[in-house]
């Protein structure tokens, strides 16, 4: 990630990088049916997730600014998020390890190497970007 770039989402479905000292948008990706909810960054700053409404997972690589993956929605025989995913947030002692969580009372744990859903936890009903992870 470069110094004095801020990246931005919105509920219209766009992603944005910004160069803040000339306030100019350097380069943006989206759709109208994306509905950005939360971002966040791996530690390294090379890859950063989304979640929208469309219960999808979004990963982009931050030096070429490409979409990389998408986790669909969950249907009847796959893992993942049914609706809104309102929160995201990169693990911090582990890269490649994204936790997500939403309106459909889950919280997934994602391994970005894999592209594997690799632990759901049922309960937890997410209404705002309030997912953190701690050290015991």
């Amino acid at each position: 990630m470069q110094g004095n770039i801020l990246v931005s989402t919105n509920v219209e479905g766009r992603l944005s990088w910004w160069h803040v000292n000339s306030q100019r948008e350097i380069c943006w990706k989206g759709d109208k049916d994306w509905n950005f909810l939360s971002m966040d960054f791996n530690i390294d700053g090379n890859t950063l997730a989304t979640t929208a409404a469309d219960a999808q997972i979004r990963i982009f690589d931050e030096k070429t600014k490409e979409l990389v993956h998408t986790y669909k929605r969950a249907g009847w025989n796959t893992k993942g998020h049914s609706n809104r995913v309102f929160g995201c947030h990169f693990s911090k002692f582990d890269n490649n390890v994204l936790i997500t969580g939403g309106w459909d009372r889950t919280i997934c744990l994602w391994d970005i190497r894999t592209r594997k859903n690799i632990m759901q936890l049922f309960g937890p009903n997410i209404c705002g970007d309030a997912i953190t992870s701690t050290q015991d």
